[in-house]
This record gives structure tokens, C-alpha cells and sequence, in this order.
């Protein structure tokens, strides 16, 4: 009778550790998959927050941020500079020129635009189709007309060929307002 409860303990040993086993083996396939998932998560996340196209802020993306820095600038009684630039006559262009250039256009703009921006507290997204928006902290009118016409002339260097309406290259018409302080 010993012998028997001692050979049955010994089994209920072997298969609680082999439970056991195939337990901890479960539980880092499940850490493996939460982790797995925290990663895809993380990078739809990335892909809602920007363009795309030019790897700016999509418009969700910049209103959410522009909103948190009017409440900040405003609690601390500063000035928010926005920009907006508009791509001129550029539904010519791309039916002119096809929609892999105006893709590669629209790239080509918005480089250029973090580039002239840089430097600068800016927040830069793809507002709409050809128009970006940039938002300024602590920003004067006189500065942001500055920053404009740095901006139109980045893009007008560029040099992308037009031939459209009397137009030779591509251009950026640029509005600016500030508020607060």
C-alpha cells in the first residue's frame, strides 16, 4: 500500500510539473502576443498622427497639437504664429504632369518646408491635399512675415518645373495670423 501511494504521488509530481511547465510556456506566449500587439498599436498609432505622403502631422494630428499650444500660450500669456501654405494651381500640375510627380512634388515641398522651418518651435502638418499649416510659439506678426517669405522662396528654389498657365515652377501663396500674448 506504501508503495502505491508513493508511485501515484510521484505521477501527480511529474504531471503538476508538466502542467506547470506548459504553463510558464503559455504565459510568455501571451507576454509574447501583448507585446506583439503594444508594437502594432503603437505604430497605427504613428500612422494616424501623420501624413502618409509627407511624413508631417495629418490635419487631426496638427489641430490636436495646435490646440494644446493655444491653451499653454494662453495660460502663459504668449503669442501662437500660424502659417498656412498653399500650393498655387497645383491641380494643373498633377493633371499635367501626372500623379507620381505631384507626389513627389508634394515630398519635395514638405522637406523643404521642415527644412526652412527648422530651428524654429514649430509644429508643421498636411492640412489638406496641397495645403500645410505651421504653428509658431512665441511668435511676432513681423517675424511670421519674414518666416513666410523665407518659406515662399525655399519652395520657389526648388525649381519644380510648372509649364502650366503661364506659371514656370511651382509656388506657395502663404497666410499668416498670430494669437495671444
Amino acid at each position: 500500500v506504501g508503495f502505491l501511494i508513493y508511485f501515484a504521488m510521484s505521477n501527480i509530481r511529474r504531471q503538476l510539473a508538466l502542467m506547470n511547465s506548459d504553463l510558464a510556456t503559455q504565459r510568455q506566449t501571451i507576454n509574447e502576443g501583448q507585446e506583439a500587439l503594444r508594437a502594432a498599436q503603437q505604430k497605427i498609432s504613428a500612422l494616424q498622427d501623420s501624413d502618409q505622403l509627407t511624413g508631417l502631422l495629418s490635419r487631426h494630428q496638427f489641430q490636436q497639437r495646435l490646440q494644446e499650444a493655444l491653451d499653454r500660450a494662453e495660460v502663459r500669456q504668449r503669442r501662437i504664429g500660424v502659417m498656412f501654405i498653399e500650393i498655387d494651381n497645383f491641380q494643373a500640375f498633377n493633371e499635367s504632369h501626372g500623379v507620381i510627380e505631384g507626389d513627389a512634388a508634394l515630398r519635395s515641398i514638405a522637406d523643404t518646408l521642415r527644412r526652412a522651418l527648422s530651428g524654429q518651435r514649430c509644429l508643421l502638418g498636411r492640412y489638406v491635399g496641397t495645403a500645410f499649416a505651421a504653428a509658431l510659439a512665441d511668435r511676432e506678426d513681423v517675424d511670421l512675415d519674414g518666416l513666410a517669405e523665407t518659406v515662399r522662396e525655399a519652395v520657389l528654389r526648388l525649381g519644380i518645373g510648372h509649364a502650366v498657365d503661364d506659371q514656370r515652377f511651382l509656388t506657395v501663396s502663404v497666410g499668416v495670423t498670430s494669437q495671444g500674448g
